[in-house]
């Protein structure tokens, strides 16, 4: 687990580690040196947790090389990287390390990733890949429509190229085959980069749906936005990626998906505006059942009124089932 500022978003992954995990464990906090009183704190945790060891970094050496150093330092044999964001939930390690016990085809596996509403934020279905024969050359993810936790969509075991670092767990021994995360990425598509390794030497990444990792996912503000949104870096890092893999990485949003977790239409045009990774999809309605009756006074049976009351909510349907 990496940690950037966000001190009580690390205690509360901590504790969830600790209220929801049976097996025996070991968490390994890779610090990037942002805060002298994060340095303090997690000098006091690793006195008084046997279970706790802390890497101390006196600057920010990057997502990729940090994790590298956690994993260096674990012992076990099975690797698992965790935001520090996120929260464990009951149950949540038993199925990743039945699965890739099961299959030594599978090298590594995700959990689903969930919003504090119950909104599902990360498996294969918003996962987008473009194949030209064997090649890959397109993924990234795709945020269309909200997706309840209990969809049938979310709740299959699939494979895939690969997947995010929010809760995902690795074998040691095929992470070290492909030498780690690639450290010239120092912010972003390590995730990508470690998956496309693995899927080279012939091994699987699978998507566990009965594991379930809740993601806070907390708004970026003040200096953490300002490291995690540096464009330089972004720029350098995609570009090193696409010339690596020949391959094309984006993150598209819906216009509607933003707006439920909190974005404003000026943000949401900022975004469509300036960025080169991330794309806004503005669907057009999809009308169904509407059915209009011309009358010469109101009686809600043209339905006009509940036509245009969903033209300006976020929904991408309209139906008059509930009318």
């Amino acid at each position: 687990m990496l940690s950037l500022l966000r001190q009580d978003e690390t205690r509360r992954c901590i504790d969830s580690l600790f209220s929801h995990t049976v097996l025996p464990f070991e968490i390994i906090i890779v610090d990037m040196g942002a805060s002298e009183d994060i340095v303090r704190w997690l000098r006091d945790l690793e006195t008084s947790r046997a279970e706790i060891s802390v890497i101390y970094n006196s600057e920010n050496v990057g997502t990729s090389r940090g994790r590298n150093q956690g994993a260096q330092l674990a012992s076990a044999q099975q690797l698992i990287f965790l935001d520090n964001d996120t929260e464990v939930t009951t149950g949540w390690l038993e199925p990743l390390i039945d699965a890739i016990s099961s299959d030594p085809s599978i090298a590594a596996c995700g959990a689903k990733i969930v919003s504090d509403d119950g909104m599902v934020m990360c498996a294969p279905v918003q996962i987008r890949s473009t194949f030209e024969g064997d090649a890959l050359i397109e993924t990234g993810l795709e945020f269309t429509r909200l997706i309840r936790n209990d969809d049938p969509a979310v709740n299959s075991p699939q494979t895939l190229p690969w997947y995010p670092t929010t809760g995902l767990l690795v074998k040691r021994e095929h992470f070290e085959q492909v030498g780690g995360f690639d450290e010239r990425l120092f912010l972003c598509e390590e995730d990508k980069d470690l998956g496309l390794s693995l899927s080279r030497r012939g091994y699987r990444t699978a998507y566990i749906p009965e594991s379930v990792i809740q993601h806070h996912h907390v708004r970026q503000d003040g200096d953490y936005a300002k490291i995690r949104n540096n464009l330089g870096v972004i720029l350098r890092d995609v570009k090193y990626f696409e010339q690596k893999w020949q391959c094309k990485v984006f993150i598209r949003h819906t216009r509607a998906y933003l707006r439920h977790h909190g974005l404003t239409d000026p943000q949401i045009d900022n975004i469509k505006r300036f960025s080169f990774v991330n794309t806004i999809l503005e669907h057009k309605l999809n009308l169904s059942e509407l059915i209009v009756t011309v009358t010469n006074r109101c009686n809600h049976r043209c339905a006009m009124c509940y036509y245009h009351e969903h033209l300006n909510s976020d929904r991408q349907e309209l139906t008059l089932d509930k009318y």
